[in-house]
């Protein structure tokens, strides 16, 4: 991935594939902090997390020339792209370390554990630019699979599996682009599932920690998206709170203090804070 530009306004929006910028006519894009604009407020956190990420970042995108944006983009970006601008997102809010709460597989007598993760590290691990279809080599035969989209996630949302194997076939099967059998057995399915993995690894990023407690190294999960949505869960507290002092203390409406820049409402908020110490 290009390296993430700053300017007074956010950050650039990470590089995209030809193919998407061409479709949607994209010229240069940014991504403005969230927790920023009173729309902010209004965003509901607790839905299903693919609506929650897509808008944030519908919210979030902009043009530097102020040209509309259609819609479909954020549908059509990639996961790991939507992950991508989750992490730039954090960043803008002054996080640089994401830590992860791990438990240990091996033994249930150890504690849980923590390891920090620095943004900048998982988005070494991005590739938001790559659209080519991912080979893999099934029973000798080559399938040719996608990377998942937001599209993608919302429709799976929407479908009605009936068991956990279900929903994997389902979804190997709408990301085929061409050589996937009919039927898959149990090995196969891992085999085109971890190909996946290893061509996109922000949709299901994986480390490996020792424990603490028992000294066994372990892969484990992280969620990526949660890790990030809490941060972000947290502008919009703070936002909230900021509109709270400020009305309490200046009888502000709170149409007021959301017009008010951000830099001007921290301003007046460290005044109150200096004067209440």
């Amino acid at each position: 991935m290009a390296a993430a530009l700053r300017s007074p306004t956010g950050l650039a929006f990470p590089s995209l594939p030809a193919r998407l910028v061409d479709v949607y006519a994209l010229g240069a894009l940014r991504l403005r902090p969230f927790g920023a604009r009173p729309a902010d407020l209004e965003l509901d956190f607790d839905r299903p997390t693919p609506e929650v990420i897509g808008e944030i970042i519908e919210r979030c995108i902009e043009t530097t020339d102020a040209m509309p944006i259609d819609a479909g983009v954020v549908a059509d970006l990639s996961v790991s792209a939507r992950v991508v601008c989750l992490l730039l997102l954090v960043g803008l809010e002054g996080v640089e370390t994401l830590t992860v709460g791990l438990t240990c597989p091996v033994s249930e007598l150890c504690e849980t554990f923590e390891v920090d993760l620095t943004v900048g590290e998982i988005l070494g691990f991005a590739d938001t630019q790559a659209d080519a279809p991912i080979g893999v080599d099934l029973s000798g035969a080559q399938v040719w699979m996608r990377r998942p989209t937001g599209r993608d996630q919302l429709g799976w949302l929407e479908s009605d599996f009936t068991d956990a194997r279900a929903a994997r076939l389902a979804m190997v099967r709408s990301l085929s682009v061409a050589g996937l059998p009919d039927e898959l057995t149990v090995a196969q399915l891992a085999t085109v599932e971890a190909a996946l993995d290893e061509h996109d690894p922000l949709v299901a990023f994986s480390l490996t920690a020792s424990c603490p407690g028992c000294g066994k190294p372990a892969t484990h999960d992280a969620d990526l998206s949660g890790i990030a949505l809490r941060v972000l869960r947290g502008a919009q507290t703070r936002l909230l709170q900021a509109v709270h002092v400020l009305a309490s203390r200046y009888g502000w409406s709170e149409t007021a203090v959301l017009e008010l820049p951000a830099r001007r409402r921290e301003q007046y908020l460290s005044l109150i804070r200096s004067a209440d110490v």
